[in-house]
């Protein structure tokens, strides 16, 4: 989104950590005029992900996450925030080299499978925040095109309108 059509200078996607399971989350800002476009352009990617995943999105997913291991313990907050998650979840105390260890060792065939297992599009719900004068209709265009039902309009509290 941001590279190829310059709709954003960011998308960020995850999974929050915790005891119990979490939504996946995709979140972006985008241009006003690209509201619609960058709607199919995440739709497409995330009913792709698993099909589409190769041996070099493994290698470029294992190497982002080591690196990011790397840098990520440094300051004492973080480390506070790894003793407090060994306690507060009975981690192991090596956990951490654990879950790098069991992400060296996937398989394509491995990740392929859990982007088959918990990511599913037909599940997803689109939230989209913004000026209903330039968004509502692209919105809706989306939703008709993509068979996702009836786009629903909230108030600032969450109720529908």
């Amino acid at each position: 989104m941001r590279i190829e059509k310059g709709y954003t200078y960011g998308a960020y996607s995850g999974v929050s950590g915790g005891s119990t399971p979490q939504p996946f989350r995709i979140r972006t800002s985008v241009r006003v005029n690209a509201t619609g476009a960058s709607l199919d352009v995440i739709q497409d990617m995330v009913e792709n992900y698993g099909p589409d995943f190769d041996a070099q999105d493994r290698e470029t997913t294992q190497q982002k996450i080591i690196k990011d291991n790397t840098r990520a313990f440094e300051s004492l907050r973080t480390k506070l925030g790894t003793l407090q998650s060994i306690s507060k979840y009975e981690r192991s105390k090596r956990y951490l080299e654990e879950e790098q260890d069991a992400l060296v060792e996937m398989s394509v065939a491995d990740f392929q499978n859990i982007a088959a297992k918990y990511l599913d599009e037909s599940d997803m719900i689109y939230v989209v925040v913004g000026d209903k004068a330039t968004q509502f209709e692209p919105v809706k265009a989306f939703a008709k095109k993509h068979n996702k039902g009836e786009v629903v309009e909230l108030d600032i509290y969450g109720a529908p309108l």
